[in-house]
Formats: structure tokens, C-alpha cells, sequence
């Protein structure tokens, strides 16, 4: 059978008693606020509802934009092929 003895094996490391006073926030750290499910839940509301609105005006067409590159490599393109047209016609 063990023995299980419950003293400690240094009496110096027993934990002392802590000693917690109040904590102050220093005012370098926002404020925390704190709001009713209620509240929480009608503000998300709002919030859904402006970004509804807002993205129904949005019209993609308006603000569409052929990218520069792809108008190089069309162009590229449309020159390569009038060169090998103006040659395959030289040829004849």
C-alpha cells in the first residue's frame, strides 16, 4: 500500500495567499460597451439593410473595365495576324 504523505517538500514553495485588488484599464484601451441581444440584433438589421441598398445601386457595367493587358495581347494578336495576311497575299 502507498503512502501519500500531504505535506510539501520545501516549505518555502507553499503559495502564498494572492492578494487582487481592482484593475483599472488604462485609457490607451477602448471602453468596452456592452449591448442587449435586443440592441445587437436590431443594429445588425440596419447594418444588412445599408449594405443591401448600397450594393442595389451598384451597377457592374458602369464601373467595368477592359484590363490594359488584355488590349496588348489583342493587339499583338491583331498585328501578328495582319502580318501573315499581307504576307500569305504578297506570295500570290
Amino acid at each position: 500500500m502507498a503512502v501519500v504523505c500531504n505535506d510539501s517538500v520545501n516549505s518555502h514553495m507553499k503559495n502564498p495567499t494572492l492578494n487582487v485588488g481592482v484593475l483599472n484599464v488604462p485609457n490607451s484601451h477602448p471602453k468596452v460597451v456592452l449591448y442587449s441581444a435586443r440592441q445587437a440584433e436590431r443594429d445588425f438589421r440596419q447594418m444588412d439593410l445599408d449594405i443591401y441598398q448600397s450594393q442595389s445601386k451598384y451597377s457592374y457595367l458602369d464601373s467595368k473595365k477592359t484590363p490594359k493587358s488584355l488590349w496588348f495581347f489583342l493587339g499583338l494578336g491583331g498585328s501578328f495576324g495582319l502580318y501573315k495576311l499581307v504576307k500569305f497575299l504578297m506570295k500570290k
